[in-house]
């Protein structure tokens, strides 16, 4: 429940630079830091922390078949969807990078609807 996601497979992609310039547009943006509070208060707030990590995953899948990266890819959609975030305290934001083969990889990124 809340939990979106985009994933797209991406040929060519420059691993570092990719996931270097991820963070530093979530660092950018006060919306990616943010966190929601409405236990203990009179009214819900939204806290913006100056610092805010994103959760990231890497995974190598290139000695998977085809078949069992599908597989692993609906696994992981499916268990992101019954993982919650606790907007309380948790990054809102997601990041899956997988290898699935010489110079191609999978990214799934997943983020509380409140984020769009």
């Amino acid at each position: 429940m809340y939990v979106e996601y985009l994933d797209f497979t991406v040929k060519n992609l420059n691993q570092a630079r990719f996931v270097k310039g991820f963070k530093e547009e979530v660092a950018s943006h006060e919306i990616f830091r943010s966190h929601f509070v409405w236990q203990g208060v009179k009214n819900p707030v939204q806290v913006v922390m100056r610092e805010l990590g994103i959760e990231y995953r890497e995974e190598n899948w290139e000695k998977k078949s085809k078949k069992e990266q599908k597989e692993a890819l609906r696994k992981i959609k499916q268990e992101e969807q019954r993982r919650e975030f606790n907007i309380e305290k948790d990054p809102l934001i997601r990041l899956y990078y997988i290898h699935l083969g010489v110079e191609k990889c999978q990214i799934i990124f997943l983020f509380h609807h409140s984020e769009i």
